[in-house]
Parts: structure tokens; C-alpha cells; sequence
């Protein structure tokens, strides 16, 4: 099962070769029905193989709508902050048009003047960092010192060390739900 999830093959061969044992193991359960009787160690492990390859299958296909969703925010992740960008300002602008009726300045709330959460090269680079997007692809769009080595997979201990040093906020705004979360759950 540890050739399946080989970095080196892609997805279609991963969901083939799923296919293909979900497919022997039901072909053995059917060749195999008989009596009632206490199923013997062969018919416990082919049970046990196909549970872990239902459990793989419904991995891939996780993975698969993961790395869709990933894809979709990376292509319009750009039209997403900018649209929400347009919409702070318009409610910053009605605050304040509210404000000004009444009578009083024309200040934003503490809450309002916080900066505005984009979706920047920088969280389009943790999508990579986290495997979300094809799994060949190894190198970076961002702009997180990874300049210099864009397709290499490893990172030496003195790189680690430099880039620990440009610490990445924690929480940041999600584009989707925008909501304040963890930055790797962004």
C-alpha cells in the first residue's frame, strides 16, 4: 500500500490502482460465500484489505476535492480580494455616511480600521506548503525565500533557519468564509 501514495505517481493512477483491488477483494468475497461459519484468518485479512482501501479511496477523493477547491481559490483567489476589498470599503463608506447624518465625525470604529485581508501570494504559497495543490509540484509561487531553490523538495538546515526568522502571522482572514483562522487552515 506504500506504492500507492508514491509522491511520484499522479492521481488517475493512484484512483486506478484503488479501483483495481477494491475491485479483487470483491471479487474474492464473492467467490468465497458459503456456509454461516467463523470466518477464517485469510477472509479476516481481505476484509482488513478492503476496509484500507475503501479508507485510501475515500482519502483520494478528499485529496481530490482539496486540491479543486485549492486550484479554484488559486485561479480567482485575486477577483475574491479584490471583490472583498470593494465590499470593506463600501461598509466603511456607509459607516461613515451613517455617522455624518447623525451628526457626529467621521471616524471608522477600532474594529474597521484593521487592514484589510487579501488573499496575497503569501497564503497562495501555504496552500503549496501544505500539499494542497499537484503533488509534482514541489516548487512555490510565493514570495517566502524560496527564490533560490524554486524546485527542489528539501530545504537545508541553514535555509530553515534564515526563513524561521521571517515568521508568518498565525491567524489570518480566510477568502472563502472569512473567517479569523489558523494560517495553515487558510
Amino acid at each position: 500500500m506504500a506504492c500507492v501514495l508514491d509522491p511520484g505517481i499522479d492521481q488517475p493512477t493512484f484512483d486506478l490502482i484503488v479501483q483495481l483491488q477494491l475491485q479483487e477483494t470483491d471479487l474474492y468475497f464473492e467467490y468465497s460465500k458459503g456456509k454461516s461459519r467463523d470466518p477464517t484468518d485469510e477472509e479476516l485479512a481481505f476484509h482488513l484489505q478492503n476496509e484500507e482501501w475503501g479508507n485510501l479511496s475515500q482519502y483520494l477523493q478528499d485529496r481530490r476535492m482539496a486540491m479543486s477547491f485549492a486550484t479554484a481559490v488559486h485561479a480567482d483567489g485575486h477577483v475574491l480580494a479584490e471583490t472583498q476589498v470593494e465590499q470593506e470599503n463600501a461598509l466603511k463608506d456607509r459607516l461613515i455616511a451613517r455617522q455624518l447624518m447623525k451628526g457626529g465625525c467621521n471616524a471608522l470604529p477600532i474594529e474597521l480600521e484593521s487592514e484589510s485581508a487579501t488573499l496575497d501570494d503569501e497564503t497562495l504559497a501555504k496552500l503549496q506548503i501544505l500539499y494542497v495543490n499537484d503533488m509534482e509540484d514541489c516548487g512555490f509561487t510565493g514570495d517566502l525565500d524560496t527564490r533560490e531553490s524554486e524546485n527542489e523538495c528539501a530545504e537545508s538546515s541553514a535555509r530553515a533557519i534564515r526563513r524561521a526568522g521571517h515568521s508568518l502571522p498565525r491567524a489570518r482572514h480566510c477568502v472563502a468564509c472569512r473567517e479569523l483562522t489558523d494560517f495553515v487552515n487558510v
